[in-house]
């Protein structure tokens, strides 16, 4: 079972994000104000960690996998996934 339903309902919404990066397994990784990538808590919206993306310039959204890539100025690329750790 899924939980319940929100049938379009707005859950929650965090000012100044640009955009959702990746569905993980315990969280949703968005794109937040300062260039800070937000970990949250999908049914609530709570904040469960951030993450400065100083050196990270190129963020991609991705559907496909539980992989959130990304890329530096100098053309170093990498594959994260989301720690195991609990927030």
């Amino acid at each position: 079972m899924l939980g319940p339903r929100r049938n379009g309902e707005l859950r929650w919404k965090l000012p100044l994000g640009e955009r959702l990066l990746l569905k993980g397994k315990n969280a949703v990784f968005v794109l937040g104000p300062r260039g800070e990538i937000y970990a949250m808590a999908e049914t609530t919206g709570d904040i469960l960690g951030r993450y400065k993306t100083r050196q990270l310039e190129f963020l991609l959204t991705n559907t496909s996998d539980d992989f959130f890539y990304c890329a530096t100025a100098s053309g170093h690329i990498f594959a994260l996934r989301e720690s195991k750790e609990r927030y």
